[in-house]
C-alpha cells in the first residue's frame, strides 16, 4: 500500500509541475506574442515610410514628415527594449536633473500622437520649478505608458489630463502628478492586479502586459510610489510622488557644442560587427567633423562594441592602448551597464547604450577630451 501511495504522490507532483509549466509557457507565448505584435507594427512603419522615400521624386516638405515619422517609431522601438530591460531590473540610462513641467511640456505633440486624434489632452501644471532627479527616457516612458492605457479605455473619445503641484509626502518634498482619463474605467475584481508583470485586458498579442509593471518598477527606481483609483464607467486616476531635488537643471548644450566644432579634425577609431550600424555611426562621426580610419593608422578615440565574434572590445582595447595609450576609449552596447558583459567595466571608463544619438556621442567624445563646453551639468 504505501509502494502504490508513494507512485500516487509522485504521479501528483508530475501532474502538478506538468501544470505550471504550462501556465508558464502560456504567459510567456502570450508576453511573445505581445513584443511580436508591437515590433511588427513598428517594422511596418519604418519599412512604409522608407519605400515612400525611395519612391519620391524629390526633397520636399512631406520627405521631412516620413523621416520624423522613421525616427518617432525606431524610439518607440528603443522604449519597449527598455521596458524589457526594467522588466530584467536593468537601467541603461543616465539620470540628470530635470524641470518636470518643461519636460512634459516639451513632450506634449508626442502625448497627442499616442492618445490619438478623437482624444482631448489637457496639462495642469503648477507654475513651481519641480526639479526631479531621473532618466528623462523612463519620464516619457511612464507617460506614454500611461497614455496608451487611457488610449485604450477612451475608444468613443475623452480627455487625457495631466496635473503636477508640489506636494509634502510622508514627511518629504515630493511633485504629485496626477494623470486621469475620462474611459471605461478598471473594474474592481482587478484593480489590484493592474502592476503584476504580463496581466493585461488587451486581446491576445494586442499588448505586452508590461507597461503598468514598468510604470511601477520605474516609480520605484526613482525612490518614488504610485497609487490608483477608478470607477467603471467614469475612468481612471494614477497619483504619482516623485521626490523633488534642489539640484540645478542639467542643460543640454548640443547645439552650442556643433557650433563651436570642438570635434573637428580629431580622429576615431570605430570598431563595431554589425556593418549597417556601423555605416550609420561612421555617418554620424563625419557629420561631426571627425576622421573615421582604421586603426592601423592611428587615432585620438576608439570607439567600440564590447562583445564582438573573436575578439572583444575590452580585449581590442587592450591591445590598442599597448601601443598607444594616449588613445581615449568609448565603449557601446546594446547591453545595460549592469549586464554581465559590461559590468566589468572600469567606472571612469566612458559607455554608450545603443540605441546611439548623435547628441549623446558628440557629448560624451567632447567629454573625453576634457572640454568645458562639454561636461555634463548637473
Amino acid at each position: 500500500m504505501r509502494a502504490k501511495e508513494k507512485d500516487i504522490k509522485q504521479q501528483n507532483y508530475f501532474h502538478e509541475d506538468l501544470t505550471e509549466q504550462r501556465q508558464k509557457l502560456h504567459v510567456l507565448g502570450q508576453f511573445a506574442g505581445g513584443i511580436a505584435h508591437d515590433f511588427n507594427n513598428i517594422l511596418s512603419i519604418i519599412e512604409g515610410y522608407a519605400h515612400i522615400i525611395r519612391k519620391g521624386q524629390c526633397w520636399d516638405d512631406q520627405t521631412d514628415h516620413h523621416l520624423e515619422k522613421i525616427i518617432q517609431t525606431a524610439q518607440r522601438g528603443a522604449g519597449i527594449t527598455r521596458q524589457l530591460l526594467m522588466f530584467g531590473r536593468q537601467s541603461i540610462g543616465l539620470d540628470k536633473v530635470i524641470d518636470l513641467n518643461a519636460y512634459i511640456r516639451s513632450q506634449a505633440d508626442f502625448l497627442k500622437t499616442a492618445i490619438d486624434s478623437n482624444n482631448h489632452l489637457e496639462l495642469d501644471l503648477s507654475d513651481d520649478e519641480l526639479r526631479i532627479e531621473c532618466d528623462p527616457n523612463a519620464i516619457i516612458q511612464i507617460f506614454l505608458n500611461l497614455a496608451v492605457n487611457a488610449r485604450d479605455a477612451m475608444r468613443e473619445g475623452g480627455t487625457f489630463k495631466i496635473h503636477t503641484h508640489k506636494a509634502l509626502h510622508k514627511g518629504h518634498d515630493f511633485v504629485q502628478i496626477k494623470v486621469s482619463d475620462t474611459g471605461i474605467g478598471i473594474p474592481p475584481e482587478i484593480v489590484d492586479t493592474i502592476f503584476e508583470p504580463f496581466f493585461t485586458t488587451k486581446e491576445q498579442g494586442q499588448g505586452t502586459g508590461l507597461g503598468l509593471s514598468t510604470v511601477f518598477g520605474l516609480i520605484d527606481q526613482m525612490k518614488g510610489e504610485i497609487y490608483v483609483s477608478s470607477l467603471v464607467g467614469q475612468g481612471t486616476d494614477f497619483e504619482l510622488f516623485i521626490p523633488l531635488t534642489q539640484k540645478p537643471v542639467y542643460k543640454d548644450s548640443f547645439q552650442e557644442e556643433r557650433d563651436t566644432k570642438l570635434l573637428a579634425g580629431k580622429t576615431v577609431l570605430l570598431a563595431e560587427d554589425e556593418p549597417d550600424l556601423r555605416d550609420v555611426l561612421q555617418n554620424m562621426l563625419h557629420e561631426l567633423d571627425l576622421n573615421v580610419i582604421p586603426a592601423s593608422d592611428g587615432n585620438d578615440f576608439l570607439l567600440t562594441d564590447i562583445v564582438m565574434p573573436n575578439m572583444s572590445g575590452q580585449a581590442l582595447a587592450e591591445l590598442f592602448q599597448s601601443v598607444r595609450p594616449e588613445t581615449k576609449i568609448v565603449y557601446m552596447s546594446g547591453y545595460p551597464y549592469g549586464h554581465s558583459a559590461v559590468k566589468n567595466l572600469e567606472k571612469h571608463i566612458p559607455f554608450l547604450s545603443k540605441p546611439l544619438r548623435q547628441s549623446r556621442l558628440q557629448q560624451v567624445l567632447g567629454e573625453c577630451l576634457g572640454q568645458e563646453g562639454f561636461k555634463s551639468k548637473h
